[in-house]
């Protein structure tokens, strides 16, 4: 599927694709994520061949599997994806400098990069001895050993499962803030008067970002590598 810019660039045509694209990368269908927007088309399917190759003959009496829900597998969180939608919907709309957006972000894409490779090799699908492909940033604090490498004494299980867990949290707080800035996106400039709807954004907002230092902290124990942006995201919009 595409979206028809018709050659207009503009702030409401790519929100609309943004918010497309974070649906999809929460685990909904194409079909769900666009159906609220007309200007979504979808691509011609080219046409099945009039004669379609014969299937092969049956290997035997089909045997039912039991257990399995229609509709497919749900898809596994991903690490990375949520937190591009973190920095998507909650850094971006915060009120801060180019600066201040620029520190944050290099230090989130590296704490997200690093539960990512965390999981990944708790399940086998990476090598502990490896380096974390994302540079440390440079305000991190570190430990002397550190190296971007997961500390062999932290790859365990408990702590993987309580960062899926934290994982999953995170990706609950950004459905029901996406619902909030809705709501404020279509009550136009009245939401902005509207107390109550404003305290519970920056409420939604501030939950993430309590999870979000959560999980700095378990990455330092597996890492010797501590970001700060975390816990300045808390004091900023404590004091907003």
């Amino acid at each position: 599927q595409y979206f028809k810019f018709d050659e207009e660039a503009s702030k409401e045509k790519f929100d609309k694709l943004t918010d497309v694209v974070k649906r999809l990368i929460a685990g909904a269908s194409m079909a769900e994520a666009a159906s609220d927007k007309k200007s979504a088309e979808s691509l011609p399917v080219p046409a099945l061949p009039k004669e379609a190759p014969a299937l092969p003959p049956s290997s035997g009496r089909r045997k039912l599997s039991g257990g399995r829900k229609l509709g497919g597998a749900k898809p596994k969180l991903n690490a990375v994806a949520i937190g591009g939608m973190v920095i998507s919907g909650v850094i971006t709309t915060a009120d801060l400098s180019i600066e201040d957006q620029d520190f944050v972000n290099g230090e989130l894409k590296w704490l997200f990069a690093a539960a990512d490779w965390m999981i990944q090799i708790q399940s086998g699908k990476a090598d502990i001895d490896q380096k974390l492909s994302v540079p440390i940033p440079n305000d991190a604090k570190r430990q002397e050993e550190a190296n971007n490498k997961l500390f062999p004494a932290y790859n365990s299980r408990r702590l993987v499962t309580s960062l899926g867990n934290m994982l999953k949290n995170i990706n609950q707080h950004l459905k029901n803030l996406d619902l909030l800035l809705d709501r404020e996106v279509s009550m136009g400039e009245e939401a902005k008067r509207n107390v109550n709807l404003q305290n519970q954004i920056r409420e939604g907002r501030l939950d993430i970002v309590k999870i979000l230092r959560q999980i700095a902290e378990l990455i330092r124990q597996s890492y010797g590598i501590k970001i700060t942006a975390p816990e300045q995201l808390q004091e900023f919009l404590e004091e907003a």
